[in-house]
């Protein structure tokens, strides 16, 4: 059962009333049609359904081979990682990508990944002195 078509969306997001153009780069997957509950700008996912539409136009009209839009977040963000939750997306990370159809990839990883990757893979010395500091200022 769809909820809204993308023609509704399209008529009833606010960004098209506001003569926002991201639709125009953004097409619903079968999956977006199925979860979505209004349009995903509504609440808590406007900054990336306009980061997903730049990523889509992008993707369209060059010659990359790969875009990527990318959030990279606090794992502690319980706030962010629900955000969208009355779209139908209840974890931003593992819903949002599979939302639309296109070329344009969506990634994510946490700051705590970062970190680890770096303690895992950097130059010692660069390394110490770097998660030193961030151990101190973030408590990772």
């Amino acid at each position: 059962m769809h909820c809204v078509s993308v023609y509704d969306y399209r008529t009833i997001c606010h960004q098209t009333v506001w003569d926002r153009k991201y639709w125009d780069n953004l097409e619903l997957s079968e999956h977006g049609k199925e979860i979505l509950k209004r349009c995903p700008a509504a609440t808590g996912g406007y900054q990336l359904f306009r980061q997903q539409s730049l990523a889509e136009g992008i993707a369209k009209k060059s010659e990359f081979d790969l875009v990527v839009s990318a959030v990279a977040f606090d794992g502690r963000n319980q706030t962010l990682i629900t955000s969208i939750w009355t779209s139908g997306v209840k974890d931003f990370q593992r819903g949002w990508g599979g939302l639309f159809k296109g070329r344009a990839v969506f990634k994510t990883w946490t700051h705590q990944e970062w970190v680890e990757y770096v303690r895992q893979n950097g130059d010692e010395n660069v390394v110490e002195e770097w998660v030193s500091y961030i151990n101190k200022r973030y408590g990772y």
